[in-house]
């Protein structure tokens, strides 16, 4: 399955300092209870507007997963939003069904853990790798439209062409160069790719060669490839940044001192995991003949 979204958030959070994360031992639609939370040294203000997220997969294979904020301990009004002595958390907003034993829970002090998925996903499509994209040729196309391809924003990616004739597999010593091609941004959104269509039939096959994103794959139960090291190292430079910008500005110089240890980390780490494949000299002085 891979790194998951989840592996990243809990990790992370854990390693911040401000997430709390467990299995339910009992729960309803405004509370869980876990044995691991009693702490009778702890204060009852402990969780106060936390947020917490519980998630689990039924029987079906879907994926319930929701996100409140803990209630607010006021004693003079009888409200307690965490109960040492039992391991229950009271959220201040129902969930929209009644929390099974043995679902998992994450508990946030500093950060809504939606918003640390969207730091996370930001800073891992930082992280790319070398993709190859198989595109079917067609008598005397002279244009293919890659706008499909979501991932593909930036004529750049696209770093080689080429082509198999009559092809039985994809090794790369059996792909020849195109004569000509080039990458384009199309006025609608997304890009397409103009050859010369003498150098292709219909049968032959086009492989892209582009660098693209990491992330696609990632979410709370789905897992992607990738190095742990250099996916953390990217959402930690996204997570300090953002804590700089956000918290309490006594902390700013120590997220700064953070942000700049992780920013090395990334940098040393896509060294290691990045592509490394240049981008080929194509004749952009050529034109296409009709």
């Amino acid at each position: 399955m891979g790194l998951t979204l989840t592996q990243l958030r809990r990790e992370i959070g854990q390693d911040i300092g401000e997430c709390v994360v467990g299995v339910v031992d009992a729960g309803s639609t405004n509370s869980i209870q876990d044995d691991d939370l009693l702490d009778i040294d702890a204060s009852d203000t402990e969780y106060d507007h936390a947020w917490i997220r519980v998630y689990w997969v039924d029987g079906a294979g879907e994926l319930y997963d929701q996100t409140r904020r803990v209630r607010i301990t006021n004693h003079e009004n009888g409200v307690e939003g965490y109960d040492p002595h039992s391991g229950t958390i009271v959220v201040s907003r129902p969930w929209t069904f009644s929390v099974p034993a043995d679902s998992y829970y994450e508990i946030h002090k500093l950060i809504d853990p939606t918003q640390l998925d969207r730091l996370i996903l930001n800073g891992v499509r930082r992280c790319s790798y070398t993709y190859l994209l198989s595109l079917d040729a067609v008598d005397d196309q002279r244009v293919y439209d890659l706008s499909s391809y979501t991932w593909l924003t930036n004529p750049v990616q696209v770093v080689d062409v080429t082509y198999v004739s009559d092809p039985t597999d994809i090794d790369e010593t059996t792909r020849q160069p195109l004569t000509w091609w080039q990458v384009n941004l199309k006025d609608d959104g997304g890009l397409e790719l103009h050859i010369r269509p003498q150098e292709t039939d219909t049968g032959d096959d086009l492989y892209l060669t582009c660098i693209r994103p990491h992330g696609d794959s990632l979410s709370t139960a789905g897992g992607e490839d990738m190095d742990e090291r250099w996916a953390k190292a990217a959402a930690m430079v996204e997570v300090y940044t953002y804590l700089i910008h956000n918290a309490p500005s006594q902390d700013t110089d120590r997220y700064a001192k953070h942000l700049s240890m992780w920013a090395a980390r990334f940098t040393e780490q896509s060294r290691v995991h990045g592509p490394t494949r240049s981008r080929a000299l194509v004749r952009l002085g050529d034109t296409p003949r009709n």
